[in-house]
């Protein structure tokens, strides 16, 4: 840890030039004919490692995220082992895909899987309020941020200090001198530390929390960067997607922080779209913020990706939908499963055998479910104490058409949409293989097929059934009568190999200003030991990932601090039948309500120290169950059988 502190500091001290400075391009990256007019900016080059805890996770800064360019190799490690050191690796590559229609019915798309054919569809830095950029700004944004914990709480300590000494937030002014250099250049907006550098910080950045409410990031003034921005409205911007409108509802006063948190900002303006084969842009700007937290628990194990996303192309974008693309090699690349939990948002992706053992073939792929896995050269598996590796959808965007709410009698414009679609694809040019132009990408969004063949329920979900279905494999794969891939219901075994995975969320109309964020929590568990696991062996900890998530949206009213508590509720099992069990904290909860999706509320309870919930007499369906304890309450998602 100090020799990373040290290493930021020493790089901001030296000013504008090492602010700027690029690392070197990798020695493979293809020769590509860039335009010269104003978007002409070069594929972006920066790396950087989120690292704090149990998890190696490296991050890019083209939309893309785990994979390693200079290597190509394979950049997400958990458990993490010794630098260089020969370790398993969970995930090979990842990135955010987004796509909607403009007012002619034409596609606009950003999307890449590994910046093949020549690029990405999206380079560095923001976009201006006319939704353009240059060259020089590319550049100068080709970096990432990052900050830590260790940095930000003595500012939080000297401003609540000054606080309790008699200051107000209007009239605290702490030294700068006595600020790190990472909390000093945050890419807060309108920090005039940064913009002294050359920086253009006019429009949304990275998060902070305002302290004096001046719209602007000054730690002299209190300050300090954040999991989530206080003050922005989803609603959007003022003129010219400028300064956020007043956040009347949420998050006004979010304070929390991570023990790591690595900021980056991207657009998809910059220059031509390689990514999607030639696809026409949208003029999105994308701000990225990767976290972490150092734990004794299951949060350890875990990392936290949050993209704020604005629409700066002056017009509207119908039937929006955002993807994360995920291409997880869960140690043997070669022997991977996949799955989703509709009720928590959840994909997963566990092992087909135990990995490393002999196999009769000499293969470097699973031959069948009863034999070994031999992993392919430069590749190590888990072993026998075989993990699942989890994707959730902690934070979806809203539904932006009018949504009326029983239980407040309004409209309420801050519904989540949730996880609208899951699909695995595999490692191939086949029709439900890897996609090559922007119309495949956009199928893969939105329930289809690269040929535009409806996904069916049953079998690898290819022209299986007549039944469509927007989720692939969404059964628990311990359960034989669910559809998975332990249990394909229709047709022969399916046998483990190479996944690439597409969540998505949507479609909302996503308004020209309009701010809607996404948020995905990578969760691990281990030894689930077995290739059909149960999901009740590793739901535990997407419930705490949620739960995390959630705590770094609210406000400690004591002490002004969000707390993020390792000892949270847990809600198991999911899905229920009759009892459901509260666990997770040393006291029960002292008051529970049942909702439905409608926001009726169908069932309370009231005590002291209640440990379970009986959903017996409730029909099947999706229910909102929140957990009152000490003046908190805690919602969850759960599924009755």
């Amino acid at each position: 840890m100090k020799t990373k502190l040290l290493l930021a500091a020493s790089l901001l001290l030296a000013g504008t030039a090492q602010l700027s400075a690029r690392n070197d391009a990798p020695a493979h990256r293809p020769a590509v004919s860039y335009k010269t007019e104003t978007n002409d900016c070069n594929l972006p080059t920066s790396q950087a490692v989120l690292d704090v805890n149990n998890v190696r996770a490296t991050l890019l800064d083209a939309g893309d995220l785990w994979m390693d360019v200079p290597t190509s190799a394979a950049g997400y490690e958990v458990p993490k082992g010794s630098p260089g050191g020969q370790n398993p690796q969970a995930i090979y590559a990842g990135a955010i895909w987004v796509s909607g229609l403009d007012a002619g019915n034409n596609l606009k798309i950003a999307a890449l899987m590994y910046r093949q054919n020549g690029g990405s569809d999206y380079y560095s830095g923001p976009l201006d309020n006319t939704g353009q950029t240059a060259l020089a700004t590319c550049n100068l944004w080709d970096r990432h941020f990052p900050v830590w914990a260790s940095q930000i709480t003595p500012l939080v300590t000297a401003y609540q200090a000054a606080l309790a000494g008699g200051g107000s937030p209007g009239s605290i002014t702490l030294p700068i001198t006595s600020i790190s250099d990472s909390v000093k250049y945050w890419p807060g907006k309108g920090n005039s530390y940064l913009a002294a550098l050359g920086y253009d910080v006019s429009g949304p950045l990275a998060p902070f929390y305002d302290a004096n409410g001046d719209g602007s990031y000054d730690p002299a003034h209190g300050d300090y960067p954040t999991i989530v921005q206080g003050g922005i409205s989803r609603a959007g911007f003022g003129a010219g997607c400028g300064a956020p409108l007043a956040d009347s509802l949420a998050f006004a006063q979010a304070t929390s922080y991570a023990d790591q948190m690595i900021y980056w900002v991207f657009n998809d303006k910059g220059n031509a779209h390689n990514g999607t084969g030639g696809g026409q842009p949208i003029g999105v700007q994308v701000n990225a913020l990767a976290f972490a937290f150092q734990t004794n628990d299951a949060i350890n194990d875990m990392t936290f990706y949050r993209y704020h996303l604005v629409n700066k192309s002056g017009a509207v974008l119908n039937q929006t939908c955002i993807s994360q693309y995920t291409d997880v090699d869960l140690g043997c690349p070669f022997n991977d499963r996949v799955g989703c939990d509709t009720s928590r948002d959840l994909a997963f992706v566990y092992n087909g055998v135990p990995q490393n053992t002999p196999n009769t073939t000499g293969l470097n792929y699973v031959a069948d479910l009863t034999g070994g896995a031999t992993c392919a050269a430069g590749t190590i598996g888990y072993g026998t104490d075989l993990p699942v590796l989890g994707i959730a959808m902690v934070e979806t965007p809203t539904d932006t058409s009018s949504y009326f709410n029983p239980a407040t009698m309004a409209y309420d414009l801050h519904k989540e949409i949730g996880m609208t679609g899951f699909i695995s694809i595999t490692n191939s040019n086949s029709a439900i293989g890897d996609p090559n132009t922007a119309a495949e990408y956009r199928n893969y969004q939105t329930g289809k097929w690269k040929d535009a063949t409806p996904l069916t329920y049953g079998g690898n979900g290819y022209q299986n059934s007549s039944t469509q279905t927007p989720f692939m494999f969404p059964g628990d794969p311990a359960q034989a009568t669910q559809w998975s891939e332990c249990n394909p219901q229709i047709g022969s075994p399916i046998y483990a190999g190479d996944r690439r995975i597409i969540q998505t969320t949507g479609p909302f109309t996503f308004m020209p200003c309009a701010s809607q964020y996404m948020t995905i929590a990578v969760t691990f568990t281990r030894p689930v030991n077995s290739n059909c696991p149960s999901l009740s062996a590793f739901a535990a900890a997407a419930d705490s990932a949620q739960q995390t998530f959630n705590n770094a949206r609210r406000r400690d009213p004591a002490t002004g601090l969000a707390e993020i508590a390792s000892d949270m509720f847990r809600l198991f099992p999911n899905p229920v039948s009759a009892q459901l069990t509260i666990a997770g904290t040393a006291h029960g909860a002292d008051g529970i309500t049942v909702c439905d999706l409608a926001g009726r509320m169908v069932q309370s309870q009231q005590g002291s120290d209640i440990r379970s919930v009986d959903m017996s007499a409730l029909t099947e369906g999706v229910y909102m169950v929140s957990i009152h304890s000490g003046g908190r309450t805690t919602t969850q998602k759960i599924v009755k059988r």
